[in-house]
């Protein structure tokens, strides 16, 4: 059986761009965005982990030449490294948004607590 190195290679390089746009959203993403915007890119994003990983392999198994080697290993660290980026970059969003979330509800829910006023005793005659 024959390796499509050159369509693993353009997969590959599809499931990278996925991941740099992912990153650059989350980059330009401001605070007013819709959150779950963030969430369901990041799943998305995460489930090309695996899918990479797969390609990547089988790339650096059909590879002969120690320079090719070098190479796919370079591309491989490269990808985690920019995978790590946008996971980490959505996860903070995301962590932020729900901080800001909490602090909203309980600046809210201080707000309608009934005062108690302690008054003195009455005498009645």
């Amino acid at each position: 059986m024959t390796v499509d190195i050159a369509a693993l290679t353009t997969r590959r390089g599809t499931i990278k761009g996925r991941i740099t746009r992912f990153l650059k959203y989350a980059q330009d993403f401001s605070q007013d965005g819709d959150i779950s915007q963030i969430r369901i890119r990041k799943v998305k994003i995460e489930e090309n982990w695996e899918e990479f990983q797969n390609i990547q392999t089988i790339i650096e198994a059909n590879v002969t030449e120690t320079t090719g080697i070098t190479a796919e290993e370079n591309y491989r660290f490269e990808f985690e490294d920019l995978y790590f980026n946008a996971i980490v970059e959505g996860e903070k969003i995301i962590t932020n948004q729900n901080a800001t979330s909490e602090a909203k509800s309980e600046s809210t829910a201080g707000s309608h607590q009934p005062s108690v006023v302690k008054l003195a005793a009455l005498n009645v005659p």
